[in-house]
């Protein structure tokens, strides 16, 4: 059961940590939702089918058809006979199907994969495919418009917009890790697509994402896709395993793991298991290749459709304490985060190398999001959190005071005789150092943690500053306590809707559960909703009290009525819609 509590976080921090099922979470806030219609592709040429035989030989848009039974496909995931007629009139058999995981439940027109060659009559679509775009590219995957699911899981709708933005906003990611990773990820193309549903009679046109497969971006780099049961930490080629990590970071999305991606210090990975599901869930939207010549593995990573480059979410709740690099903006207080968390699983020379890359690719990336047809609030967002991410690693913030061990006790008073709940304070942590003496230091916390957030019995809950040992630091460079919000910290009241991720409480004011009476609590059950609204925004999705003044009754809550405000713990809430 830890393990899935947990794994409810792992968005919500923007890196990956000792939780698994990273995908439950996108907690998409303030995103300004566009009509489903959005603006199309900038083709800088005028391509004709007949003049490429590689589709991904350019990014310009392409523009074709689909002719399929959708009806008939979208419940399953059993591929379904099809063709696509390009603009120049040919006319290529193919297989159409379902692909993805929490997108099937999210949205009615999920991710797709198109199949070329692969079906029983294989030969005469490759002859029908001779001569055109398609002849040299066989398979590829489909980022579609989604097209939000109404009613359904809202944990797997999370953090999707639902709508073509989406589409342009996941080509910006890819275009930016391609500045940076160059050949070793995926390649793409934008697509304006006509779907024909030959089961029904019907045709849409939405813009679309086109994507490489697996084999043919393993066999283009020198190497093959490899088992995932098969590499550990030992096999990874150390700088690409610095570089592929900083990629994620760049992407703004959380939404992967790979291997345990414990947070651990580079001198101590985790022990190759054993045997097969003694760590679960070990690849989630990145996958490892074996390069043919080195042995080394490499991990490529894909798929950021609910990262917060494209919500525009996530990135706006992780170190929003004030005291915490307070009056710094919010994505800057994010960089420096998941930098010292990252930098706490590569060896120096590997992290720097891969960190000196990163630097280098400066003007590269920039302009990859100013030629991407995106929309304006995506652009910005996408310039803000590299321009961060890029200050981040600058030396004098290379080396903050941080966690470096995964098991470091916390301590609620200075003679370690009362142990505090860890507050997450894992290895690669950032902290901020209240005072140090007598190889004690005394910590703010950034967030605090309340009974309700899985302690255990030995462990007190706290809502003061702790107490760690000095030699459970490392780094040089404090950061000392400051409570100077930044300007943007201070927002308009949010209306949010919110669905219950776990078992918690709502209370009458804010205090630990334990100091209430019944009559001034109410317990809540998974997957509940309430709507409302807050200013607390940097106290979502965080271990804090979150005042929330309701715009409907609570059912079952005698004190919980309309436009009254009630408190619940921010991280026990995802956003379902707002």
């Amino acid at each position: 059961m830890t393990k899935t509590r947990t794994a409810l976080r792992v968005q919500t921090i923007l890196f990956p940590v000792t939780f698994p099922v990273a995908h439950l979470l996108g907690l998409a806030l303030a995103v300004a939702l566009p009509a489903c219609r959005t603006r199309a592709f900038h083709s800088t040429t005028n391509d004709t089918a007949s003049a490429e035989r590689e589709l991904f030989a350019s990014e310009s848009v392409v523009k074709f058809r689909i002719e399929a039974p959708f009806s008939d496909l979208l419940p399953t995931k059993v591929a379904q006979r099809g063709a696509i007629v390009l603009e120049g009139g040919q006319k290529i058999p193919v297989d159409v199907s379902q692909r993805g995981n929490t997108s099937l439940g999210a949205c009615t027109f999920p991710k797709l994969e198109v199949q070329i060659g692969e079906g029983p009559d294989g030969d005469a679509a490759k002859a029908a495919a001779r001569g055109t775009l398609l002849e040299k590219t066989g398979s590829f995957n489909i980022g579609t418009h989604c097209d939000i699911m109404q009613g359904g899981d809202p944990l797997l709708k999370a953090g999707r917009l639902g709508t073509e933005l989406s589409v342009f906003r996941e080509l910006t990611v890819y275009r930016m890790i391609r500045a940076y990773l160059g050949e070793e990820t995926h390649r793409y193309r934008p697509a304006e697509i006509t779907y024909v549903d030959t089961a029904k009679g019907t045709s849409v046109m939405r813009q679309a994402l086109l994507l490489e497969r697996k084999k043919p971006l393993a066999k283009r780099i020198g190497a093959e896709v490899a088992d995932e049961n098969s590499v550990w930490y030992e096999d990874l080629d150390p700088v690409q395993f610095a570089r592929t990590t900083l990629a994620f970071g760049l992407s703004g999305s959380g939404d992967f793991y790979f291997l345990d991606r414990a947070r651990y210090h580079w001198s101590s990975p985790p022990p190759r298991p054993t045997h097969v599901g003694e760590y679960t869930h070990w690849w989630w939207n990145a996958y490892p290749v074996r390069d043919k010549a080195t042995g080394k593995a490499k991990i490529i990573p894909y798929d950021f459709d609910i990262g917060s480059l494209v919500n525009l979410g996530l990135m706006k709740h992780r170190y929003s304490n004030p005291e915490f690099l307070g009056g710094e903006p919010r994505l800057f207080r994010n960089a420096v985060g998941i930098i010292q968390i990252y930098k706490q699983q590569h060896s120096p020379e590997a992290f720097g190398k891969a960190v000196e890359d990163l630097r280098a690719a400066r003007t590269r990336i920039d302009a990859a999001i100013d030629g991407s047809p995106v929309d304006a609030e995506g652009r910005a967002e996408a310039k803000g959190w590299h321009a961060a991410l890029q200050r981040a690693i600058e030396p004098e913030w290379l080396d903050l005071r941080t966690i470096a061990k995964s098991s470091t006790d916390v301590f609620i008073d200075k003679a370690r005789t009362r142990k505090a709940c860890s507050a997450g304070l894992t290895a690669g942590e950032p902290i901020v150092i209240a005072e140090e003496a007598g190889g004690m230091a005394r910590l703010k916390t950034v967030y605090a943690q309340d009974s309700e957030a899985g302690c255990g019995a030995e462990h007190e809950p706290h809502e003061k500053d702790v107490w760690v040992a000095s030699d459970a630091l490392t780094g040089t460079k404090v950061v000392t306590p400051m409570r100077r919000p930044a300007e943007e910290d201070i927002r308009p009241p949010l209306v949010v809707s919110l669905y219950v991720s776990k078992k918690t409480v709502l209370k009458v004011r804010k205090a630990q559960s334990k100091n209430l009476t019944d009559a001034d609590k109410c317990w809540m059950e998974r997957l509940k909703s309430i709507t409302g609204t807050t200013t607390r925004v940097d106290a979502l999705f965080k271990d804090e009290d979150l005042p929330f003044t309701l715009s409907e009754d609570v059912k079952d809550c005698p004190f919980a009525k309309k436009g009254t405000t009630i408190w619940l713990w921010g991280a026990h809430w995802g956003i379902a819609g707002g």
